[in-house]
């Protein structure tokens, strides 16, 4: 393959340009359908710049079983949680992508918390018969970075007291980590204050990510969730992070100055929902998300349902100089040009 890739590009986005048309290739050297549906819709398979770079409509995996390794080398096969009746995504790992995509979980973490590991209080059940999720792959891949994991729900989804109680005489004095889906995590802080329990977050980080949907109707901002964790746990530091299981293990963790930073081996595009054209930072458009771990399958380059909005490219006050995201929500009904295609 030649490489076109402009001198003029910072060094970062060179590099991930670079690895991009790599996987772009290796994919459609090895997925008969991801290479129809990219040799129909775009002009080439080596891309000059990002804004270039062959993409798919994340809703392919709901339709298509793509790969490109062999049944034999898949580990396990992943779904996504299937709200609002939709299909599920599949997306198949193998060796190589887990160990990346845990890799990239832990070194994108520890870039934005510290390297310390913290005891994990998982707000969800255990998860032995739920097949494996995009919820069992969070806790899975948060429980590798932590000092031990427990569970607040007991299979009913009611609070688990005995387990809370014991975790918190454990682990209040020190810092500790609680994850869950945004509608979880609400839901969690509401059954605190029915009980009454009292409980002493304040060495807590509070990560969660997902879910915001189910809290629309309720009006439930990310500002009230930050007040309500505040108000009944004494927990100040509540971090949102946005990632999907088409993309496990790259993530985009918010700083404490409220901004999504893009994950070390990866980054976005937002593009315009009509025309598709690529949209300058502060416009609002489709969220494109691109990284460099999928290996297993063409996940290198997505084209999300989500609307979102990319921040001017002069660092965060955090003093990150990755590019950074807002996410503003979930297009209706979503059909992007190219679903019609190769893929469905």
């Amino acid at each position: 393959m030649s490489d076109n890739t402009p001198n003029s590009l910072p060094e970062h986005d060179r590099g991930l340009l670079l690895a991009l048309n790599e996987l772009t290739e290796f994919h459609a050297s090895r997925g008969q359908l991801y290479a129809n549906f990219i040799d129909s819709v775009f002009d080439s398979r080596s891309a000059s710049c990002l804004e270039e770079v062959p993409y798919l409509p994340v809703r392919a995996f709901k339709n298509s079983n793509l790969k490109s390794v062999h049944e034999s080398e898949i580990r396990y096969t992943m779904s996504s949680s299937g709200t609002s009746g939709l299909r599920k995504s599949r997306i198949s790992i193998d060796a190589e992508t887990s160990k990346l995509q845990s890799r990239a979980l832990a070194n994108n973490f520890s870039s934005m918390f510290g390297k310390s590991r913290r005891p994990l209080l998982a707000i969800s059940s255990i998860l032995d018969s739920e097949g494996f999720t995009a919820q069992r792959a969070a806790i899975n891949g948060f429980s590798a970075l932590s000092s031990g994991t427990s569970f607040a729900l007991r299979p009913d989804g009611s609070l688990n007291t005995e387990t809370l109680e014991f975790f918190m005489a454990k682990h209040a004095s020190e810092p500790f980590l609680v994850l869950g889906f945004t509608f979880q995590i609400w839901q969690f802080l509401q059954a605190i204050k029915s009980v009454g329990i009292k409980m002493d977050f304040s060495r807590a980080l509070i990560l969660h990510g997902g879910g915001w949907k189910k809290l629309e109707h309720i009006r439930v901002s990310d500002l009230i969730l930050k007040q309500t964790a505040a108000e009944v746990l004494g927990c100040k530091e509540v971090r949102n992070y946005y990632g999907m299981v088409e993309q496990t293990g790259s993530i985009y963790f918010e700083c404490s100055f409220g901004n999504l930073h893009a994950p070390i081996e990866g980054g976005a595009i937002i593009r315009n929902p009509i025309t598709l054209e690529p949209q300058p930072p502060g416009a609002e458009g489709l969220v494109q998300v691109l990284s460099t771990i999928q290996r297993s399958y063409p996940g290198h380059s997505l084209l999300t349902e989500d609307l979102g909005i990319l921040g001017e490219f002069n660092g965060c006050e955090c003093g990150r100089s990755s590019s950074t995201l807002k996410i503003l929500g979930r297009i209706s009904n979503a059909e992007i040009r190219g679903c019609s295609d190769a893929i469905i």
